[in-house]
């Protein structure tokens, strides 16, 4: 790559983490996510993705692990959390026009399924946080250069606007470290604006590799034999169905 053609200023960063055409055809890695609240409590999960962007991806919890208070009764935004795509599943598939999500401990498997893949398409590591039009609702600074799971990123900070859109006034900020070379987020960080307390969220890739030659089969699940199947026929909520296998 030749890096005299890097951009230097956070406006030029920005757009090339927003580009696709920047992006790589396969992404596998696994990913630390954690949160922390009230500064006592923290959970962490340990998933392994692998994707196809836009419209193929796999995600699995390795591990979670709680420590100390941790309060069940904070409640944000969940479209805002970096968390979004897998909550209540430990296997989440997302492939073509269809979502699924099993949950081991329920052993119940939520499938939805839209009209269309566009209405799925999306990434489980691209920066969603931040919206489509993150210069119209946020201040953005650069960082500087630091190394990430071995990989040089440059370091965006996005605080929002005071006149920015409601749904982003809920941050104090989102920090994204982007990759210099594909221009994907090896790393997230957001703080959310509670009545009485903090709460913070990070993402961030413990090992990554791109076009390594993904199967396709890796996006094909079947749920267990005994598994409760939820299917949801219209993700607009006018239909639905459930059945035990």
């Amino acid at each position: 790559m030749n890096r005299d053609s890097e951009p230097t200023d956070s406006d030029k960063i920005v757009d090339r983490l927003l580009d696709e055409e920047t992006y790589p055809s396969e992404v596998h890695g696994t990913q630390l996510r954690t949160q922390s609240y009230g500064g006592d409590g923290s959970k962490k999960i340990t998933v392994e993705i692998w994707e196809n962007p836009w419209h193929k991806s796999r995600l699995e919890v390795q591990r979670t692990e709680t420590v100390g208070e941790f309060d069940p009764e904070v409640q944000i935004d969940e479209n805002a959390t970096l968390n979004q795509l897998e909550g209540g599943g430990h296997v989440v598939i997302r492939n073509e026009n269809e979502l699924l999500k099993y949950n081991r401990d329920t052993n119940r498997c939520h499938s939805y399924v839209f009209e269309t893949s566009e209405e799925l398409a999306g990434s489980m590591v691209e920066p969603s946080l931040i919206g489509s039009s993150p210069k119209r609702n946020f201040e953005i600074s650069r960082g500087g250069v630091e190394e990430v799971v071995d990989r040089e990123t440059h370091v965006l900070r996005f605080e929002p606007r005071e006149d920015a859109e409601q749904f982003y006034r809920q941050y104090r900020y989102v920090q994204i470290w982007v990759d210099s070379e594909y221009w994907l987020p090896m790393k997230h960080e957001a703080e959310y604006r509670l009545d009485d307390c903090v709460l913070t969220e990070t993402n961030e890739f413990q090992s990554v590799e791109f076009d390594s030659g993904i199967d396709d089969s890796v996006f094909d699940f079947e749920p267990p034999e005994e598994a409760e199947i939820v299917s949801t026929t219209d993700c607009i909520g006018t239909e639905s169905e459930t059945r035990s296998e």
